[in-house]
């Protein structure tokens, strides 16, 4: 017995919520002034700044539990993202470069090159899971 599937328009709206939710948590988590004072030897306009991507203290420094959270925070967002239209994943792209743009005039918070990429790769992986199951998804209803 095959079980009907729901309306993707039904689908789409639950997937667009669900990631709105999540996108205005990372947003928050990335955007608002943290508590405790960051030290570090950012360039002073942290990303743009194309001396920030050749500085080798940018590659060699941090924590690599950071570099881990960052890639784990943003999966989430691009299988969200891309479970409501798989165009939508440029939506992930955007969304890394802009947290890390806004960051550079904030106080107390810092634009990094680390930062950016293991976001990306967060945000890409979360729309491949998205659009192979997806395509798994599909094939059990045909």
């Amino acid at each position: 017995m095959t079980v009907a599937a729901p309306p993707r328009t039904a689908e789409r709206i639950m997937w667009a919520v669900a990631a709105a939710f999540y996108v205005l948590g990372v947003l928050f988590i990335t955007l608002v002034p943290v508590p405790w004072t960051i030290r570090s030897a950012q360039v002073e306009h942290g990303v743009l700044d194309p001396q920030s991507w050749l500085l080798a203290s940018t590659w060699t420094t941090g924590s690599p539990r950071e570099a881990i959270a960052n890639v784990a925070m943003f999966v989430p967002v691009g299988f969200l993202v891309a479970r409501v239209a798989a165009w939508l994943g440029v939506v992930v792209v955007m969304l890394t470069w802009t947290i890390e743009i806004v960051q550079i005039p904030l106080l107390d918070r810092i634009s990094d090159p680390r930062d950016l990429v293991a976001n990306l790769i967060g945000g890409l992986v979360g729309v491949a899971l998205a659009l192979a199951t997806r395509r798994r998804t599909r094939k059990r209803v045909v």
